[in-house]
């Protein structure tokens, strides 16, 4: 190699002096922690201009489609999650069933196990699916690579709902709604969130932390307003109504995948001179 630089394993150039003769450092592992470390606020030259771009910047990336579509997943598969927390009690302490509040709150237990579930599989699954097909595309890694992985946990969301919103309104067993329902809810609600945002992350890596306030504005404005509706909807019309028209949302925001699979790379560089790659 030129300029005594030499490539390792992966690649990575390396100068040879800085090989053979690394820098030695004295008194390794023996700092500790400053006081200034542990104030409520740490002195900044640039304190206003930071504190205008953390609050511009998650408005700004609204105007991003990637950005868009992890804010609408995670809203909309909260909601479906929301739906469960807002309902139980609604169905369960009511007859056929009479459950006390605390056997349903135990009912959770079943959220949870899907919680760890979905927290298990979907982030080995995505990363497997990604590393494979960048395999396929010559080691060249694309962030929608991960999409296709939404499909097994669009599925399980849809069983679940059937299953939740027909069995509340048919008074099917209460075992059928809580370990099948409530876990499918737990599942889709760890999994669909975290591909859907690490795909907006691998996009836009340097403003990852405003990615997310952007999406959490998003999932609590469509939580407050599905909070709101829902209960008043099913003295109206019944669970069925509300709990498949939400299960329709999510499913249509999960399909735009296929639009990003597809075109996310032409998204991508619609914004490739935006100032957030540089921050």
């Amino acid at each position: 190699m030129e300029n005594g630089t030499t490539p390792d394993d992966e690649g990575t150039l390396h100068n040879d002096a800085t090989a053979c003769h690394p820098t030695k450092i004295s008194h390794p592992l023996r700092g500790t922690p400053s006081k200034r470390q542990f104030g409520l606020y740490q002195p900044n030259v640039q304190a206003l201009r930071i504190l205008i771009l953390d609050f511009w910047i998650p408005w700004k990336l609204l105007a991003f489609p990637i950005i868009d579509f992890a804010s609408f997943v995670v809203a909309w598969s909260a909601s479906s999650f929301l739906t469960v927390n807002l309902t139980q009690s609604q169905a369960f302490a009511a007859p056929p069933y009479g459950f006390s509040s605390e056997t349903i709150g135990f009912f959770n237990f079943a959220v949870v196990i899907g919680l760890a579930i979905g927290l298990v599989t979907a982030g080995p699954l995505s990363d497997w699916a990604s590393m494979r097909a960048t395999r396929r595309n010559n080691g060249i890694r694309e962030p929608e690579m991960r999409l296709p992985t939404m499909i097994p946990y669009v599925l399980i969301m849809i069983l679940g709902n059937f299953i939740v919103g027909f069995g509340y309104q048919n008074h099917w067993n209460w075992k059928i709604i809580v370990i099948i329902g409530y876990t499918c809810a737990g599942i889709q609600v760890a999994a669909l969130p975290a591909i859907s945002s690490t795909y907006a992350v691998d996009s836009y890596k340097p403003v990852a932390g405003s990615i997310f306030v952007t999406i959490t504005v998003v999932k609590n404005l469509w939580g407050y307003g599905l909070s709101r509706f829902i209960t008043k909807w099913i003295i109206a019309d019944g669970y069925i109504p509300p709990i498949m028209t939400n299960m329709s949302l999510i499913t249509l925001c999960c399909l735009s995948g296929i639009l990003f699979c597809w075109k996310g790379k032409s998204f991508r560089a619609w914004t490739r001179n935006s100032s957030v790659h540089s921050m």
